[in-house]
């Protein structure tokens, strides 16, 4: 159904605004994508995505997050650096099917 009936896109404000009825069921991860999502791109910490029809692209299919397995600090300032790498938490669980 994916590839046939959807189109893929790079999840953002604009997206978001146009799919506005979209939920993937909880709270924690519908804000995300909300209010979190594109910041995380911006700083280059992970990419959201989503699947939206192709017939009417106000519906959003599924949206799903992904991240690298850690994040160097090489290069912050010396007083934010705690780690050498910080593990990431990877949101495999933002994907809902309809």
């Amino acid at each position: 159904m994916l590839d046939t009936s959807c189109s893929f896109h790079l999840l953002n404000k604009t997206v978001i605004d146009e799919c506005k009825s979209f939920t993937c069921g909880n709270d924690d991860l519908n804000d995300f994508f909300k209010n979190e999502a594109e910041n995380y791109t911006k700083q280059l910490i992970a990419k959201s995505y989503c699947f939206r029809l192709k017939t009417n692209l106000s519906v959003m299919i599924c949206a799903f997050t992904l991240s690298n397995s850690k994040i160097k600090v090489k290069g912050l300032k010396k007083g934010r650096k705690l780690l050498k790498t910080y593990l990431t938490e990877k949101l495999w669980r933002g994907i809902r099917l309809f």
